[in-house]
C-alpha cells in the first residue's frame, strides 16, 4: 500500500532527475551551439546570401519563410499552400514573389475585398518592378491569401503576389524585364 510520504518522495526524485537532465541538456546545447537544435528540429529559415536571395534550391520551405524577390518552383495551389520550393532566380523557376502585403482587418475579408487589395497594391508594384504597365505586359500575376484556418490559427495576414510567364518557366528575374 502506498502512503502519502511514498508518493511525495517518488515525485521529488523524478523532479530531481528531470532537473539534472534539463541542466545537462542545456549545458550541451550551449557548448555545441544551436546547430544541435537545428539538427533535431530543422532549421526553418532558408539560408540567404548578402543580397537576401537563396543561392541553392530549398525544397519544401514554409510559405511563411518566403520573401519578396524569391523565385518559386511549381506548387499545387489546391486552396491550402503550405510549402514551396525556393529556387535561385538564375535557375529555371515558375514564379517570382513580387510583393507581400498585409491585410489590415480584424476578420478575414471576402475574396472580392482581397482581389481589390491585389489590384490596388500589386498592380502598381508590378509596373515598378517589371517596367511596363500590367495591362501592356505579357506576364501575369498570381496571388496567395490566407485561408480561414491560417487566419485563425497562425495569425496569417499576408497576401503574396507573384509574377509568372504564362508561356512557361524562366531562368532570370522579372525585375526590369520590360515585357
Amino acid at each position: 500500500m502506498l502512503t502519502r510520504s511514498t508518493v511525495v518522495k517518488r515525485t521529488t526524485r523524478i523532479s530531481g532527475t528531470w532537473r539534472v537532465a534539463a541542466l545537462a541538456g542545456a549545458t550541451a546545447l550551449v557548448l555545441t551551439g544551436c546547430s544541435v537544435f537545428d539538427d533535431l528540429f530543422g532549421d526553418d529559415e532558408p539560408d540567404r546570401g548578402d543580397d537576401g536571395q537563396v543561392s541553392e534550391v530549398v525544397e519544401s520551405a514554409s510559405i511563411f519563410d518566403i520573401a519578396e524577390g524569391d523565385c518559386l518552383g511549381e506548387y499545387r495551389d489546391d486552396g491550402d499552400v503550405q510549402d514551396v520550393d525556393l529556387i535561385p532566380c538564375d535557375q529555371e523557376h515558375e514564379q517570382e514573389v513580387l510583393l507581400i502585403t498585409q491585410i489590415d482587418a480584424d476578420e478575414l475579408p471576402g475574396q472580392e475585398d482581397i482581389q481589390q487589395q491585389v489590384i490596388d497594391e500589386c498592380l502598381p508594384a508590378f509596373e515598378e518592378f517589371v517596367g511596363v504597365e500590367f495591362d501592356e505586359s505579357e506576364l501575369d500575376i498570381h496571388y496567395l491569401s490566407p485561408s480561414q484556418d491560417s487566419w485563425d490559427q497562425q495569425d496569417d495576414r499576408d497576401i503574396v503576389c507573384t509574377i509568372y510567364d504564362p508561356a512557361g518557366t524562366v531562368s532570370s528575374s522579372f525585375e526590369g524585364a520590360n515585357r
